[in-house]
């Protein structure tokens, strides 16, 4: 980044459910993904001003790479977010993190370089995901909508049955934009306000308000020459040889320009995951050239690199192509990645302020469609509730399901877990019984959910860290303060699967629990 360019930081908040699918195809039941690119904040600029430019001024904006408009990551609880680090691991059959809360104990960091392998250990990489400096993980909320059109006869046309599946309403992400002065200032100007977002935009999706706000982020960066030269990947990266080929491997000088030496990455302490997109157009009507890209959160490690100040500088402005989509962007040598275990606080942000909900003045309902309004909106809000409350406790049991099968070695092929006659069970208790439902559960030698005789249904136990615990006391746990309508709201969309069954417990995660993550 040169000395004459700024950053304007930007929270958007999603209005109606965004349509940010992972892929273009045109098939149903695509999976969405858990933050807003850069290419779609591009296009929005795009649509405003490329018409009133120049077209030395357009390719300056949008093509040159000068002007780089990043992706949005989610914000949680008013603080901002990065990728989870590809070198974090943690021992398989664990958990690093519960509640929305990281477990630092349970993590070790693998490109540290006083980390040691212990043979003896399993270990997992920590996928996908966004977490906060102080360790919370973001948990994006996604919605799933069917829709059609008719024929004739009022049923379901033919080949037209559309699935969207989005982020839901409600949530805010932060993105920034790196231009000069004079294009940073109309930019802003611009994209401040309602605006829409995403595919499907004329159906009702798409709808969200873009804010200017100061950055929260305190300095990451150390520029500070070390043995080891430590890039983390905030974005995802486009990288291109000395042959102009896209590689996913790059030696340090296809990153920067001017070093001499050809520094390859270090093959032990370097975790790097890929992918592929082709972005659509929609002012061409057509796709662009596939993209091979370094997926956000992989660290590269350079050995023995030694870099000038401003080389240092290049590099934390950007690196690869096609920067003015949001690629490119890395932290350097950071401070939370040198540990190779952690105790205490990745890195310190300022908060966010949050937009306060708008509190609706509190009129009496004197007329009968005054009370029927009152009546759908107090419903609407308890049933939005009751869904955000159940989809966290299909999350847990998912996780219960993964703890026990791991922890006692069960095959594939076999079941551990409760089954879902015997979920159905704990449904028709609640149903019928609504003064104490849990007595008639886990109390007595007669209980639904009883422990002998069952080692692998509610006996299936496990280690948790602090005692040995069963599936029967998870379960309570799990239901314990939650209302009727949510439990069985719960169990009923549980047992549309077998769950103690491996391949049913996958589609239950892929179809229910659609978020991009450790699932």
């Amino acid at each position: 980044m040169s000395t004459e360019q700024k950053l304007q930081y930007f929270k958007i908040t999603t209005l109606q459910p965004v349509v940010m699918t992972a892929y273009n195809a045109t098939q149903g039941g695509l999976q969405s993904l858990d933050y807003l690119t850069g290419s779609s904040l591009l296009g929005l600029v795009a649509s405003k001003l490329y018409s009133k430019l120049s077209d030395d001024q357009s390719w300056e904006i949008f093509h040159s790479g000068s002007v780089q408009f990043s992706d949005a990551y989610p914000i949680v609880d008013g603080f901002p977010t990065i990728p989870t680090p590809a070198s974090w691991h943690f021992e398989k059959a664990k958990r690093w993190n519960q509640d929305g809360q990281i477990d630092f104990s349970e993590l070790t960091n693998h490109c540290s370089v006083e980390f040691s392998r212990d043979n003896k250990i399993q270990y997992q990489q920590c996928r996908g995901g966004f977490i906060t400096g102080d360790g919370r993980v973001a948990n994006i909320r996604q919605t799933l909508v069917t829709k059609t059109a008719l024929d004739e006869h009022q049923t379901a046309k033919a080949g037209q049955l559309f699935n969207y599946t989005a982020i839901d309403a409600g949530q805010t992400f932060l993105a920034c934009i790196c231009a000069d002065a004079q294009a940073l200032e109309m930019i802003t100007a611009t994209v401040s306000g309602i605006h829409s977002l995403g595919r499907s935009r004329s159906s009702e999706f798409g709808k969200v308000m873009i804010e200017a706000i100061e950055s929260p982020f305190i300095e990451q960066h150390s520029l500070n020459q070390n043995d080891a030269l430590v890039l983390f990947c905030q974005s995802d990266i486009e990288a291109i040889n000395q042959f102009g080929q896209p590689t996913c491997t790059p030696t340090l000088s296809e990153l920067v320009e001017g070093v001499t030496d050809d520094i390859k990455l270090s093959a032990n302490k370097s975790f790097i995951r890929t992918h592929r997109v082709n972005l659509f157009n929609r002012a061409r009507g057509g796709f662009d050239s596939e993209h091979v890209l370094i997926s956000k959160g992989s660290v590269l490690v350079f050995e023995r690199a030694r870099l000038t100040e401003e080389q240092l500088r290049k590099l934390a402005s950007a690196v690869g192509i096609h920067n003015q989509l949001g690629f490119g962007k890395v932290i350097i040598n950071p401070a939370w990645l040198t540990d190779d275990k952690y105790t205490d606080t990745l890195f310190t942000c300022r908060k966010i302020e949050m937009s306060t909900a708008r509190k609706s003045k509190s009129v009496a309902a004197t007329t009968p469609l005054t009370r029927f309004v009152f009546a759908r909106l107090t419903k609407q809000q308890t049933t939005c509730n009751d869904r955000l409350v159940v989809q966290s406790m299909i999350k847990d049991i998912v996780s219960l399901y993964k703890v026990a099968r791991g922890y006692n070695q069960i095959v594939n092929a076999h079941d551990i877990g409760p089954s879902s006659s015997q979920l159905r069970r704990v449904f028709e208790v609640f149903r019928t019984n609504k003064n104490a439902p849990f007595t008639e559960l886990f109390e007595g030698e007669h209980a639904v959910c009883k422990v002998d005789n069952d080692e692998f249904g509610w006996g299936a136990s496990w280690d948790n860290g602090v005692t040995f615990t069963t599936f029967a006391a998870e379960m309570k746990q799990l239901l314990k303060g939650k209302t009727i309508s949510q439990i069985e709201r719960f169990i009923e969309l549980l047992c549309r699967y077998e769950p103690c069954q491996y391949q049913s417990l996958k589609k239950l995660q892929k179809e229910v629990l659609s978020a991009e993550g450790e699932y």
